[in-house]
């Protein structure tokens, strides 16, 4: 009697030991997601290990008791900008420049077999397509694109070369599609209803092969997208708004609200969105996730109606109100607590077409931690901050590289100058600013290189040739319509020797100069009329 009883405890011990033990790699669910910046848990405009771990993607494979694999960035790329908003630019923007040259030589190994597949900014051709060496320069995801991808091998394609098969295959692909409807995403555009569901289709028969058997189908769960004219970051124009020849907006007609924070009243057709563009936009919204559905219904896969999640959120005053809550400080990218909503909507999604039970970890479910602050934990100070930098965020976006090319100026000036005698003057000048950097709320700065050839006429009717080259540190108010611009630096004229220069340029009025070291002072003032081209450098005309 005392073996058989000794037995059964034995057995029972070896049983809750078994029942203790965790699972065994190969016993956990393999799960593929692939998707853009929302799914790779972009955050503030920028991606780290911090954020991603806080996406709705690495939430879900939390839950599921999967360790997420991380993008690689173990500082934000292209820069922190939280740390900025929170502690400001530094004088005359140090802080600002010391976190963005680092970055300049981030290299990233590219990750093999990710749970996680997503490059921030891809359209959907580009998850098709991109690879580190066919840079798609078309697009913001460029950016990001060159570090994460492999040589010559696309997302897609390194899933397919893979031996790796999954249980679950979740697809949220084709936001920035939309949202190059309002050109932030490059040079990209939106394509047409059936080209769009053309590459989708593509896209969801190259990932279905990666099942472990046919019957897994059902396991496809497919995101629907989000209608991107709701999103915080666009606002209603102020009152009393006009366009460059002096016409009033119809009403409803919207522009970016980190533009619309510098410009008084008046914007440029291109920085602004009538309602009839923007009734195109959801028209698109409705057309592309028309496409998702009918992909779902040809490959057995479901749907997860983010569009409809998002459509009851806009009931709530919290959501579609100031602070955002729900947003990130860029005022497009989801905050913790938004991100939480989609990985639940996932989540349930998954244990309605699964047959068996999910491990789903409900303690962790409910602690998992926020890490970054939402857009409404911002002090009025820091909110003037990150519209400072993500003015500057979205013009890069626009250039779709890192850093953003630089903007050109040509001009001719004519005026009046004093060395030794007052002479009147015309000069030639073109020159280049590189990428602006913000020193303050509404304020930037740029490294400047100009040259320009002057002709002066003497009072003995002789015309002075002299040539000068100048390297120089500019700012100017960020975003203004009317320009404005402080320079100084340091100038080399073939004929008068070297020294410091100042300038002061407002509307079409100038006023500069130049202590010569090996000469007197010379100074100067005229009309200016020139040309500056190159989104990175556009404040008005």
């Amino acid at each position: 009697m005392r073996s058989i009883i000794s037995s059964c405890l034995t057995f029972l011990l070896l049983f809750n030991n078994a029942q203790a033990e965790p699972p065994r790699e190969s016993d956990k669910l393999k799960i593929l997601i692939v998707g853009d910046s929302i799914t790779a848990g972009m955050y503030f405009l920028n991606l780290s290990n911090r954020s991603a771990s806080q996406g709705w993607a690495s939430q879900l494979l939390l839950v599921l008791g999967i360790e997420p694999n991380v993008p690689g960035f173990k500082n934000f790329y292209p820069t922190d900008n939280l740390e900025l908003t929170k502690k400001g630019f530094g004088f005359w923007g140090i802080r600002n420049i010391k976190e963005l040259l680092p970055n300049l030589f981030v290299h990233v190994e590219p990750v093999s077999g990710q749970q996680i597949s997503a490059i921030p900014g891809q359209t959907m051709n580009e998850a098709l397509n991109q690879s580190s060496k066919n840079h798609s320069k078309r697009s913001a995801s460029w950016i990001f694109g060159r570090l994460m991808l492999n040589d010559n091998e696309s997302y897609v394609g390194s899933i397919e070369k893979s031996d790796i098969t999954y249980d679950w295959i979740i697809v949220w692909l084709g936001s920035n599609d939309l949202l190059s409807s309002f050109g932030i995403i490059g040079d990209a555009f939106p394509p047409e209803a059936a080209e769009f569901k053309a590459d989708y289709q593509l896209l969801i028969k190259k990932l279905s092969a990666k099942f472990k058997s046919k019957s897994d189908r059902k396991h496809l769960l497919l995101l629907t997208l989000p209608d991107v004219t709701k999103l915080p970051m666009l606002v209603p124009l102020p009152e009393g708004a006009i366009d460059v020849d002096g016409n009033s907006f119809r009403e409803g007609t919207k522009t970016n609200s980190f533009l619309s924070e510098y410009r008084e009243k008046r914007f440029e057709s291109s920085e602004v969105f009538r309602p009839e563009v923007l009734r195109d936009i959801q028209e698109r919204v409705k057309s592309y996730n028309g496409a998702i559905r009918e992909v779902a219904e040809e490959f057995g896969g479901a749907i997860v109606d983010i569009y409809a999640l998002l459509k009851n959120l806009e009931n709530s005053m919290e959501y579609i109100s100031s602070p955002y809550s729900y947003f990130s400080p860029d005022l497009h990218h989801p905050s913790f607590k938004l991100h939480s909503l989609i990985m639940k909507e996932v989540l349930k999604m998954m244990e309605e077409n699964s047959d068996e039970k999910l491990p789903v970890d409900q303690e962790r479910a409910e602690n998992i931690e926020q890490i970054l602050p939402s857009a409404a934990e911002l002090t009025p100070s820091e909110r003037k901050r990150a519209n400072s930098l993500m003015r500057t965020n979205l013009l890069m976006m626009q250039d779709s590289r890192f850093p953003p090319r630089p903007a050109y100026r040509t001009a001719i000036e004519t005026g009046v100058r004093s060395l030794n005698e007052f002479t009147p003057l015309i000069a030639f000048s073109g020159g280049i600013g590189f990428s602006s950097v913000p020193i303050a709320s509404g304020w930037v700065s740029r490294f400047v290189v100009s040259s320009r050839l002057g002709l002066n006429y003497g009072a003995k009717r002789k015309t002075n040739e002299n040539i000068d080259f100048s390297v120089g540190y500019a700012i100017e108010p960020q975003g203004r319509w009317d320009w404005r611009r402080f320079e100084l630096g340091l100038s080399v004229s073939a004929h008068k020797g070297w020294g410091l220069y100042s300038k002061i340029e407002w509307r079409q009025i100038y006023f500069k100069t130049t202590n010569l070291f090996t000469s007197d002072m010379a100074i100067e003032g005229g009309i200016r009329l020139g040309k500056l081209w190159g989104r990175t450098g556009h404040n008005g005309n």
